[in-house]
Parts: structure tokens; C-alpha cells; sequence
């Protein structure tokens, strides 16, 4: 994987290379005809990655430079807005995310290439650099579209060459990766132009001191995403705990919760599950056995065959579990994936028999990623399954027992060695 990335970010950073070396006479001349401005910006957008930088789970972290980088390219042009947001981004990548050198050159080459391409539709398009023309504010057609198509080739520019980065390291479908990660994101992404337009407005029609004022914005921009992301974290660890409490009092699913948990994420990414089903999912996966509780360990740790009462009692923890998560309002999304997460396609499942697409989607994901840990788990009956072994099983079960979209992501996973680090020896080593 550090292979393929390291393939990127050089591909990527020779890309970008060319890119910047193309537009290096304009971004010349635009220095030469206004250095103050220039390193004014270059300043801001600076201060906005330090001021507004959010720690992300797994490392590295957000910023809201964007927004400031689109001010610079309608200010001054693509050329001017890629260069400064170049250096920035090395600066910001190296000394404040600390991410790695081939990380920092993958962004940075993103972000060129983004700039760049967005400053040639902005132009294109009829937009003018604004600190060259006398303009105002006016809403019309004409006016508008240079700013919205400018942004759209950024976002997805810039999107597009994440997804195509992270597919390259985890051999994952570019455009699923898109579509879960960023499609549900374009909607909001709409402020950088509208925010970024109006810091514009103020450097160059009233004083480069208001434009204070609407960094003030992105540090409470920042500062409610670090709350919300605390929020989400703490909720998360909540969350864990109480899986963390079943499983250790029911036999044999120690530490099982978050295997499945962490097979279900990455199907879901596989699948092109996006924004907020990806955390139900999550959570449904943690908690998906929480019925148990109402079973008897004696039931549990049979190593016998159980009887036919007992057998229905086991089959009530779906039912029962997403009844005592139904109880929480705001879980009442997980609590339906916890109570489909054994039907079946065929509709031979339970407990309602659904089938198909009936059955959410999240569920189908989250029988898979059970099926799977339990089969690579040793239980009180049987020895666990090799991870091969487990995706043949799953494999053949598919449209009956198992969703196809669903069996082929975790046949993907398995060919590329993803899996190992869900059975039960793997996970005790990485724990």
C-alpha cells in the first residue's frame, strides 16, 4: 500500500509540477503588480489552517483554507490562488497535521492542480480578476456562474483526486469512494464561494482589516466543528462501552462487537454507503448483539445442539435488541438495522421474513460482517474457520443467505488481504 501511495504522490506531484510551471509568468506578474496583496494573502490563508485546523479520527485533520484560497483566485486568478495554496499546503501539511512527506505532496499536488483548473473556468467562464476591475455586488446569471463552475471543478477536481488516492492505497472503487465520502458533502461545500466572494469583497471595497471579521467565522466555524466532533466521539466511546459491557458478559464474544464494527465500516465503504448511514451502521454493528442480554449463558455456551425453545429464544435477540435501542429516540434507525441484521434475500430469515430490498442495506452489510467474525471466532461447538474458508461459506450463500453487492465486497477485501485483520488471532495481535 505505502507502494502505490508513494506511486501517486509522484505521479501527482509531476502533475502538479507542470501545472504550476505553466502558470508561473501570470502568478509573476500578478506579484510584481501587487506584493502587498499577494503576501497579505498568503498571511491569511495561512493563519485560517492554523486557526481553523479540526483533528480528524485516524489522523491528519481539516482546515478552512478552501475558503480562503477561492478568495485569492478571484482576487487575483488561478495562478496566484495555486501557488500560495501550494506552499501553504506543504507548510500546514509538514508542521501542523505532521502528516507524512508523501501525504503532504499528494495534497499539495491536489490542491495545485484543483486551483489551477478552477482559475482557467473561472476565466473561461467571463469572471474577471477582481482587484483588476472596478465591481460591485449584483446578482444575476451572468455574474454568478464564473464563481459556481470555478468552485465545481475545484470541489470535484479536488475530490475525485482524493478518491482516486485513497482507491490506489486500499484498492477501492474511486467512484464509490466518491460518492460515500464526498457526494453528500456538495450541497454545504456552496459556503466557499459565498464566504470566499465576500472576503474579496471587503479586501478590495472597504479595509483588509474587516476581513478579521469574517475569519472570526471560520474560528467559530472551527471551533463547532471540534464540539461536534468531541460530541461524536464521546457518543462513539459511549457507544463502545456498552458494547464492550455485552460482550463481556456473554460467552465466547469477547472483543467481538468491534471486529464486526470494523468489517461493517469497511464494507460500507466498499458498498458506497455515505455520511451519516455509515455511523448507523457503526453503531448498529456495535450493538447488534445486545439481545443477548436477555438470553441465559447457559443457552450461550451450549456446546450441545439446543433444543427447539431454546433455539427460538436465540432467535428473539434480534427482535429484543432493537427494542431496548428503539427505547432512545435517536437510535431508532439503528435499532431497525439491528432488528434486520439476520434476514435473509430469500426471506427465510428473521424475525420478520423480510427479503430483498425490503431488508436495509445497512443490515445486509451487518449480517455479512457478523457471519464472518463468528465464523473466524472459536466457539464453545467448534473450532474457527481460516478467513478463506469463511468468504467460501459466505460466497455460497449468496441471494440467499447474503446480499451479492455485499458478498462481492467482502470477496474484494479477502483478495486483497483486508480480512486477516478481522478473525479473531489477528485482532487479538493488533489489540
Amino acid at each position: 500500500m505505502k507502494n502505490r501511495a508513494s506511486a501517486y504522490a509522484v505521479v501527482m506531484t509531476a502533475v502538479a509540477l507542470a501545472f504550476l510551471y505553466f502558470s508561473l509568468p501570470e502568478f509573476i506578474s500578478t506579484v510584481r503588480a501587487n506584493p502587498s496583496g499577494i503576501g497579505i494573502w498568503f498571511l491569511l490563508l495561512v493563519a485560517a489552517g492554523i486557526l481553523t485546523n479540526v483533528a480528524v479520527k485516524g489522523g491528519g485533520g481539516v482546515t478552512g483554507t478552501a475558503v480562503v484560497a477561492f478568495a485569492i483566485l478571484v482576487t487575483f486568478g488561478g495562478a496566484a490562488a495555486a501557488w500560495l495554496a501550494a506552499v501553504a499546503t506543504l507548510i500546514l501539511g509538514r508542521v501542523l497535521l505532521r502528516s507524512t512527506t508523501v501525504r503532504s505532496l499528494a495534497d499539495m499536488s491536489q490542491t495545485a492542480v484543483s486551483l489551477v483548473l478552477a482559475g482557467l473556468v473561472y476565466r473561461v467562464t467571463g469572471g474577471t480578476r477582481l482587484a483588476l476591475t472596478d465591481w460591485s455586488m449584483k446578482l444575476s446569471f451572468a455574474w454568478v456562474m464564473p464563481f459556481v463552475l470555478s468552485h465545481l471543478t475545484c470541489f470535484f477536481t479536488t475530490t475525485c483526486l482524493e478518491s482516486i488516492r485513497s482507491s490506489v492505497e486500499v484498492r477501492r472503487s474511486a467512484f464509490r469512494t466518491w460518492r460515500a465520502t464526498y457526494l453528500w458533502m456538495l450541497p454545504q461545500s456552496f459556503a466557499v464561494p459565498v464566504v470566499g466572494v465576500a472576503i474579496a469583497y471587503v479586501y478590495l471595497r472597504l479595509s483588509i482589516l474587516l476581513v478579521a471579521i469574517f475569519f472570526l467565522w471560520l474560528i467559530y466555524y472551527a471551533r463547532s466543528s471540534r464540539i461536534n466532533l468531541d460530541l461524536e466521539n464521546s457518543q462513539r466511546g459511549t457507544v463502545a462501552a456498552l458494547a464492550t459491557a455485552v460482550d463481556s458478559s456473554t460467552p465466547f464474544l469477547g472483543g467481538e462487537s468491534e471486529r464486526v464494527a470494523g468489517l461493517a465500516v469497511e464494507l460500507g465503504r466498499r458498498i458506497g454507503l455515505s455520511g451519516w448511514r455509515m455511523q448507523a451502521l457503526e453503531y448498529a454493528a456495535l450493538l447488534h448483539d445486545i439481545g443477548y442480554l436477555a438470553i441465559g449463558k447457559r443457552v450461550l455456551a451450549k456446546k450441545e445442539c439446543l433444543t427447539a425453545d431454546e433455539w427460538a429464544s436465540v432467535r428473539k435477540h434480534a427482535e429484543v435488541g432493537a427494542t431496548i435501542i428503539g427505547r432512545a429516540r435517536a437510535l431508532k434507525r439503528i435499532g431497525e438495522i439491528v432488528r434486520a441484521h439476520h434476514e435473509r434475500p430469500d426471506g427465510r430469515g428473521y424475525p420478520k421474513g423480510l427479503s430483498l430490498d425490503d431488508i436495509p442495506k445497512e443490515a445486509s452489510i451487518l449480517k455479512v460482517a457478523d457471519a464472518f467474525v463468528a465464523m473466524t471466532t472459536d466457539r464453545p461447538y467448534r473450532e474457527r474457520l481460516s478467513a478463506r474458508e469463511a468468504v467460501e461459506k459466505i460466497s455460497a450463500g449468496t441471494g440467499t443467505q447474503f446480499d451479492a453487492d455485499v458478498v462481492e465486497g467482502i470477496v474484494e477485501l479477502h483478495r486483497y488481504a483486508v480480512l486477516d485483520r478481522y478473525t479473531s488471532g489477528e485482532f487479538a495481535e493488533a489489540a
